[in-house]
């Protein structure tokens, strides 16, 4: 079976979070096998540096500009790399600038991705077409679309990455930001009608977010550990957010009693904080684990 990742990362030579993990492994697990999965990458240059021996497979013009395919491989993994210097040459993160603003031109550079991924299952590289197709996260949503406009020629899989964290993680930080503007505003009015408010908004906000996470289907054990661990630092840090909101209000004057109150509050949520971060490092290193040094040689 040919398996082509259609994807714009791969650990350890490009990581802006798990996708690239995952793509560090699971083509490399499935060649171990027997599959032949190979990997298509946009040619960014810290991609192109760490695989520099290529040999072209294609070049066009199309709705992109003028694009060459070249071919290489990764620790005897096959890799195409889409070399179209001004599309992906930039360097840094590959979806945005130094001032986080996307990039404008992102609907072409990943379209592109999607559009080679298809042409790879219908002969844009002759001596080897692709039987299953899986195409991962959002730069390369539009891999199935093409697909589907091709007859579906090969299998398709579409993979969304990080889904809970990206989407809830904007959420959150949204919530957390109108939080701290509202209670600013009652604050300032002294209006203690609207503190309330904005606690009670903000609660509900945090508790929406709990749920999403309850709706999540893990399976694995480790990952529902995760799972878990995350809600109990999402109660506590919005516990101790709100208690700080109520003694800002209601008494800016704290007695001993209430401040190591707080402060104990404050150590429990460092502690869950630094064990969420302890299971997220030991999920990590069970999917990417160190490579083991080289046992020292005695000198003779």
């Amino acid at each position: 079976m040919k398996v082509l990742h259609v994807c714009s990362e791969l650990y350890p030579l490009l990581k802006t979070g798990g996708l690239a993990d995952v793509m560090g492994a699971l083509p490399f697990a499935q060649k171990e096998i027997g599959i032949d999965a190979r990997i298509l990458l946009p040619a960014y240059p810290a991609i192109a540096a760490g695989i520099p021996n290529t040999s072209v497979v294609a070049e066009w013009d199309n709705f992109a500009g003028h694009i060459v395919l070249r071919y290489g491989e990764y620790h005897g993994v096959g890799v195409y790399l889409i070399d179209a210097p001004h599309l992906y040459a930039r360097e840094g993160n590959p979806y945005h600038d130094g001032y986080y603003n996307d990039y404008g031109d992102n609907y072409k550079r990943f379209a592109l991705l999607g559009w080679v991924g298809a042409e790879l299952s219908t002969g844009l590289d002759y001596w080897w077409r692709a039987d299953v197709v899986h195409a991962h996260d959002w730069h390369a949503g539009l891999t199935a679309a093409y697909l589907f406009n091709k007859g579906r020629p090969a299998k398709s899989v579409f993979t969304i990455h990080n889904f809970w964290n990206k989407a809830q993680e904007q959420t959150q930080l949204q919530s957390q930001q109108k939080f701290q503007q509202d209670l600013v505003a009652a604050v300032q009015a002294q209006d203690e009608k609207k503190v309330k408010e904005a606690i009670e908004t903000f609660n509900q906000s945090v508790k929406d977010t709990i749920t999403s996470l309850d709706a999540l289907d893990v399976k694995a054990e480790s990952i529902k550990s995760i799972k878990e661990q995350t809600k109990n630092v999402l109660s506590l840090a919005s516990g101790l957010l709100v208690d700080q909101a109520n003694m800002s209000f209601t008494n800016p004057t704290q007695t001993p009693e209430q401040q190591k109150a707080y402060a104990e509050k404050a150590e429990v949520l460092r502690n869950a904080m630094a064990e969420l971060q302890k299971q997220s490092v030991e999920l990590e290193q069970k999917f990417n684990p160190a490579p083991v040094a080289a046992p020292a040689q005695d000198a003779k």
